[in-house]
């Protein structure tokens, strides 16, 4: 029984990696299409950017996509630093280090977290490929 703990951890570990590499990709490929498969289809996602940017929202799934994608060609990702996630529950916190450079050149970064938590079922809308895990919350503070 003593071995039981750290082959669950392993085992949630291995159903939580695709989902932070996935949120690895969108951020360094810039790419804010890849939100849509991560997000519920029937509640929205919490987003919160200290300044510059400064922005605090509940969004859809299509408008996490679309501001987003201007967040993106505005702050171009120069890096994305993931660290191991914090399991609190039935969900867990992923938190990253995100360097990016600023529309007037400088560079800027800020600690990121990503509140995620396992779906009831892997069934989704047709015609989106929903995963394992729903992303709830999105958090960046400047450092």
């Amino acid at each position: 029984m003593s071995h039981l703990g750290p082959v669950l951890v392993a085992v949630v570990l291995s159903l939580v990696s695709p989902a932070t590499r996935e949120i690895e990709g969108i951020f360094l490929r810039g790419e804010a299409a890849g939100f849509e498969k991560l997000t519920s289809s029937d509640a929205c996602l919490i987003v919160s950017f200290s300044g510059p940017v400064g922005f605090s929202d509940l969004l859809t799934g299509e408008q996490t996509v679309l501001w987003f994608r201007k967040l993106f060609r505005q702050f171009r990702t120069i890096g994305f630093y993931p660290e191991a996630p914090v399991f609190e529950g039935g969900a867990f916190v992923f938190k990253a280090r995100w360097e990016v450079e600023a529309p007037d050149r400088r560079q800027q970064a800020y600690d990121i977290f990503f509140l995620i938590r396992r779906r009831p079922s892997a069934a989704g809308p047709p015609g989106r490929r929903a995963g394992f895990w729903s992303l709830l919350q999105i958090r960046a503070e400047r450092r």
